[in-house]
């Protein structure tokens, strides 16, 4: 009967942590809502630019990044008008050397609707 009870505790057990990896696992797939509903997106760039340290100054970058690289969108500001456009992003790139900066708004595409204003 005492190994009986020792084997059912056990199982009950490892049920339960089962349970709860299983549920961990499936937090992100369940999401957080239409605030956060941009939480994975990804934009790419649409031509090269070399990005400026702020919206009015272009400074001391030297890296370009180029069209089709994927950027991350941190925050949105308005400056100088370049590329047909006075809004900035500032973005970093997801690839090596992972430069960032502020680029014209129309050099970036699939743009994040919620990304706020620096």
């Amino acid at each position: 009967m005492n190994s009986f009870n020792a084997g059912y505790r056990r199982a009950r057990l490892a049920w339960r942590v089962l349970c709860v990896l299983l549920a961990t696992a499936a937090l992100p797939l369940i999401g957080t809502g239409v605030a956060n509903a941009e939480a994975f997106h990804t934009s790419t760039m649409n031509k090269s630019w070399t990005p400026w340290t702020t919206p009015h100054s272009q400074g001391a970058q030297y890296w370009t990044v180029g069209s089709g690289t994927t950027v991350s969108m941190r925050c949105w500001n308005t400056g100088v008008e370049r590329d047909g456009t006075s809004k900035w992003f500032y973005i970093r790139s997801e690839a090596y050397p992972f430069t960032e900066g502020y680029v014209p708004a129309n050099s970036v595409s699939r743009q994040w609707l919620s990304s706020p204003h620096c």
